[in-house]
Order: structure tokens, then C-alpha cells, then sequence
């Protein structure tokens, strides 16, 4: 007979019943121990913290991706995209790397999903930075600018047009950033990835980024 195994039962049952099942579980060779949730997450967060350090936990990050089936409405894909971006808080430096950040054919929203997904982050910041295929649709690409510009006048804009890059990342004040897993452009069309990267990786890219000439 195992003595760990944890059973929940739910909804909660109240005492006659509970009674009646211990009784019941006595005649078969069973003892029946009942907690409540509180103490049951205070037992299991000291089992951990003596497992492991405090320090270790502390240490650790929590990254949750989000993948989006090819069904996935419109919306709710930039729903998505925006909370991602915004979680990261942008408040002086935003990059973008998107090699396909200005396709020759756009959907004819593309830049409206744009404006919706990146404005809270171009408010907040002083400088934007693209890196992108130089082989891109300039007139797109002039849109784009001025878009951002009536967003914040006072703005930064810098581009390096590189194919270094093969993946699509945003990354705010150079620490924290997202895998983007879909281009804008058709967004909700394919299945993507969505998910939040490790400091070091977002650091990586930057310091790549700043090599370009």
C-alpha cells in the first residue's frame, strides 16, 4: 500500500460525508487524512524550498508560449501579440527584426495590425530600431515611418538592412523581448509560436544587432 498518494475531491464534501468515507475506508484497511487547500500549497511550498534553494527559485524565469492554430481568428492573434509585447514594457528602446517587416504584397490591414500591436511600445519609447531585408517595399516602408512618427513626433528611427537575421524577435530596452513566430502580414493564416525570450538570448540578439554596420 502506498502512503503518497494525494486524492481531491471536488466539490468539496461536507462532514457527515466526509465521516461516512472515513469510516468506509477504515473497514477496508485505509485511513483517510483531509487538509484544505491553504495548508496543502504551504506543505508543498516548503517541500520545495527544502528540495531546492531559495535562491535557485528566485533565479528561475517563467516563460509561456502561446501557439496559434491556422483557425485562429484575426483578433485574437493581435490580442495575443500586443499583451506579449506590452508585458515586456518598452519605456525607452524598442527593436524590431522582422526580415519580412515590408513585403511587396500586404494585406490590405497590415498596417492598421501594426499601429494596433506596437503603439503603447512607440509611445513610450525614444528609439526604434529595424533590422530587415534590404530588399523590401520602400513604399511601405515610407507609410510605415509615417505612421510612427504621428504616433511620437520626437521619435528615433534606425534601420540596418541585413539578412543576419533569420527569425522574427521584438525586444524592449534591450533585456526583454518575444519570438514571433508569424509575420504580421497574413497573421492567422499558419500555424505560429509566439513566446517570451531568456534575458541572455534578448542580450545576444542586441549585441548582434549593434555589430551591423
Amino acid at each position: 500500500m502506498s502512503s503518497n498518494n494525494l486524492y481531491i475531491i471536488e466539490p468539496s464534501p461536507d462532514s457527515d460525508y466526509i465521516i461516512k468515507l472515513a469510516e468506509q475506508l477504515s473497514k477496508d484497511g485505509y485511513r483517510l487524512l483531509s487538509t484544505t487547500k491553504d495548508v496543502l500549497l504551504f506543505t508543498e511550498m516548503k517541500q520545495v524550498l527544502l528540495d531546492e534553494s531559495v535562491t535557485d527559485i528566485l533565479s528561475r524565469e517563467l516563460l509561456t508560449e502561446a501557439v496559434l492554430p491556422d483557425s485562429t481568428p484575426r483578433n485574437a492573434v493581435l490580442d495575443t501579440l500586443k499583451y506579449k509585447l506590452n508585458r515586456c514594457t518598452a519605456t525607452n528602446s524598442l527593436l524590431i527584426v522582422d526580415p519580412y517587416l515590408y513585403p511587396a504584397n500586404y494585406d490590405t490591414d497590415y498596417i492598421n495590425d501594426f499601429i494596433s500591436v506596437f503603439r503603447e511600445s512607440l509611445q513610450q519609447c525614444s528609439k526604434l530600431s529595424i533590422a530587415t531585408l534590404s530588399n523590401r517595399n520602400t513604399t511601405l516602408e515610407q507609410l510605415l515611418d509615417s505612421e510612427i512618427q504621428l504616433i511620437n513626433p520626437q521619435i528615433s528611427i534606425e534601420k540596418k538592412y541585413t539578412n543576419v537575421f533569420h527569425d522574427r524577435f521584438w525586444i524592449a530596452d534591450n533585456t526583454k523581448g518575444v519570438f514571433v513566430g508569424t509575420s504580421l502580414n497574413g497573421i492567422g493564416k499558419r500555424y505560429a509560436v509566439i513566446d517570451y525570450l531568456h534575458e541572455n538570448d534578448a542580450n545576444d540578439i542586441v549585441q548582434r544587432y549593434s555589430q551591423i554596420p
